[in-house]
C-alpha cells in the first residue's frame, strides 16, 4: 500500500493543481514516459487518490477535490511541507500512528522510541527525517515531543490511509458497508470490513461474529459479516467484536469465547486503546469473568446470563470453575 518516489511525483503534481490533464500533456509536463506514467496513475486511481474521465475520447485526469482540499489546510499552518514529505515510505504509518494516540491523550503528546512498535534503529531513522521537516522535536535525550502546527499533517495521513485502505479492500471484498481503521501500531493500519454478502478472499481474515464458529461459537448470520486485514488470534478477534458493539449481548459472547477457550486474559492488556477500547474497559471486563460477576458494572449482563450462554454452548463447570 506504499507509493514510490514516481507516483508521489506525479500525485504532488497533480493535488498541486485543480487543472485536467491527457496522460501525453502529464507526461511530457513531467518529463516521464507515457507507458511509466500509465502504469503509476493506474494504482493512484485503483486508491482513489486521483480521478479520471472521458472528454470525448480522450481520457482527462485531474487530481482528487478530497486530496486537494485536505493537503491545503496542511500547508496553511506547514507551507514549507511538499506531499511527498508526508507520504513517502513508512512516514505515513507513523504519522497516522502519533494521530491516532495524540487523539485520545489530553496533556502534551510527548513519546519514547520504545513506544512505537517498529526497530529502534528504524524509528530512529524517520524519526530523525520528521525532526529535520519541523513536525516533531526532542525535548531531551530518548524524548520526543510533536509540534502544534502539526496535527493537520497528521490527520491527512490517517485520511489518506483509511481511504487506500478501504480501495486496497475493494479488490478482494465485494458489499463492503463499513470500515473501522486503528492506526494504534505503526508497522501498519488494522481495520475491521464489514459486508453485506459473504467472501472468501486471500488477503483478509474472518473476525468478530463471523469467526466465532472456528472457536465454538457459531451463530446464525444475521445478514453481515467481519474480516480484517491482520491474521486474528483470537484476542484480536474480542477486540474487534467490542469495537463493534458494547451491549450485554456481545460481552455475553465474548465471556464464553474466554472461558471456552481458556484464553489467558492478560494477554488483553497488551491490545489497549486499539479500536477506543480503553484499559479501564479491559480491567472491567476481566475482573468481571474473573469474579464470576460479582462486580458488574454498568452495562454488563448479569453472571446469570453468562452462564446459561456458556450452557447453551455445552461448556461444562469444570471448564470454568
Amino acid at each position: 500500500m506504499k507509493l514510490n518516489k514516481s507516483e508521489l511525483k506525479i500525485l504532488a503534481f497533480l493535488t498541486g493543481t485543480q487543472e485536467t490533464f491527457t496522460l501525453g500533456e502529464l507526461a511530457s509536463k513531467l518529463n516521464i514516459k507515457k507507458s511509466n506514467a500509465s502504469s503509476q496513475l493506474k494504482k493512484l486511481e485503483k486508491f482513489h487518490l486521483i480521478n479520471s474521465f472521458r472528454s470525448g475520447r480522450v481520457k482527462q485526469i485531474q487530481g482528487s477535490n478530497t486530496l486537494f482540499i485536505a493537503f491545503s489546510k496542511v500547508k496553511e499552518t506547514l507551507p514549507h511541507i511538499k506531499l511527498d514529505d508526508l507520504l513517502i515510505g513508512r512516514i505515513p504509518y507513523l504519522l497516522a500512528y502519533f494521530y491516532d494516540t495524540r487523539s485520545k491523550r489530553t496533556s502534551e503528546f510527548e513519546f519514547k522510541i520504545s513506544e512505537i512498535d517498529l526497530p529502534n534503529i528504524t524509528s530512529a531513522r524517520l524519526l530523525a527525517k520528521l525532526r529535520g521537516l519541523g513536525l516533531i522535536y526532542q525535548k531531551s535525550r530518548g524524548l520526543y515531543s510533536i509540534r502544534k502546527e502539526t496535527y493537520e499533517a497528521l490527520r491527512f495521513c490517517a485520511q489518506t490511509l483509511t481511504q487506500m485502505s478501504m480501495a486496497e479492500a475493494e479488490a478482494e471484498l465485494k458489499g463492503i458497508t463499513d470500515i473501522r481503521i486503528s492506526f494504534e501500531r505503526a508497522s501498519m493500519p488494522e481495520g475491521i470490513f464489514t459486508t453485506a454478502i459473504e467472501n472468501s478472499p486471500k488477503h483478509y481474515w474472518p473476525t468478530a461474529y463471523t469467526a466465532m464458529a472456528k472457536y465454538g461459537v457459531p451463530l446464525i448470520s444475521s445478514g453481515k459479516y467481519y474480516y480484517t486485514n491482520i491474521k486474528p488470534k483470537l484476542g484480536d478477534i474480542i477486540i474487534h467484536l467490542l469495537a463493534l458493539d458494547r451491549d450485554a449481548r456481545t460481552i455475553q459472547y465474548i465471556c464464553v469465547l474466554m472461558i471456552k477457550n481458556s484464553f489467558e486474559y492478560r494477554w488483553l492488556y497488551k491490545k489497549e486503546s486499539r479500536f477506543g477500547t480503553s484499559d479501564r474497559f479491559i480491567s472491567e471486563l476481566l475482573e468481571f469473568i474473573e469474579t464470576k460477576g460479582q462486580d458488574s458494572p454498568s452495562g454488563f449482563p448479569s453472571w446469570g446470563e453468562v452462564e446459561s450462554m456458556l450452557k447453551d454452548y455445552d461448556v461444562r463447570g469444570s471448564a470454568y470453575g
